[in-house]
């Protein structure tokens, strides 16, 4: 196999039932284009109280993390514990999305290639979203 075997980055959370896995760029893309939630919009709001907003957040991570609401018939994540994962789940992809810029840098730097915009920043305005994502980021006690 001509990959080499290293760390994947593979985002890992509790569901309240079970450890699972998840594919952090599919993860995100569906965030971003969730039908109820509007991220960028929402978040903020959240964070300042808004309480419809902060359903639509919750709801938005319920469905893209396939947790369900916990209750004292039903295992799963409280609203606490959801805000928690959604956030460190915003934390992650900056830290990945930056990660991901310095290895294209270096690759075009391995091949002889002069980085440029293009290489060393996002094509597309999904792809642009994480450096947004420090101010979008729900606080955990909202």
């Amino acid at each position: 196999m001509w990959f080499t075997r290293q760390r994947r980055d593979i985002f890992k959370y509790w569901d309240g039932v079970r450890n699972r896995s998840i594919d952090p760029e599919v993860a995100w893309k569906t965030m971003w284009a969730d039908p109820d939630c509007v991220v960028k919009d929402d978040f903020k709001s959240a964070d300042a109280g808004d309480v419809d907003a902060w359903d639509r957040v919750q709801a938005m991570g319920r469905r893209m993390f396939g947790v369900k609401a916990y209750s004292d018939t039903q295992p799963g994540l409280t609203e606490h514990e959801l805000s928690k994962l959604i956030g460190e789940f915003v934390r992650y992809m900056a830290v990945l999305k930056k990660k991901q810029e310095k290895s294209r840098t270096l690759w075009a730097l391995s091949v002889g290639v002069q980085p440029d915009e293009s290489t060393t920043q996002p094509t597309s305005e999904l792809s642009s979203t994480p450096n947004e994502s420090k101010n979008v980021e729900p606080s955990p006690t909202c």
